[in-house]
């Protein structure tokens, strides 16, 4: 079964480095990203990831991380 995966900062240099190489991965599976000012909670809701992979900045970080935890990711 693979993972599902879901990006935050997707859209940056790191996050679209990151999508790349999740495609190729046969383990993952990218189900989306997050970009600044999307709802998480709904993009979490709707995408049903089991990993979530934070390549956004530090003011940011601590945040999405208790929202995922919170979701149980």
């Amino acid at each position: 079964m693979k993972n599902s995966v879901l990006v935050l900062g997707y859209k940056g240099n790191m996050g679209r480095e990151a999508v790349r190489a999740i495609e190729q991965h046969p383990d993952l599976n990218y189900v989306g990203g997050y970009h600044h000012g999307d709802d998480l909670n709904t993009l979490i809701q709707t995408l049903k990831p089991t990993i979530g992979l934070d390549l956004t900045g530090p003011d940011a970080v601590f945040s999405h991380a208790n929202t995922l935890i919170e979701a149980g990711i």
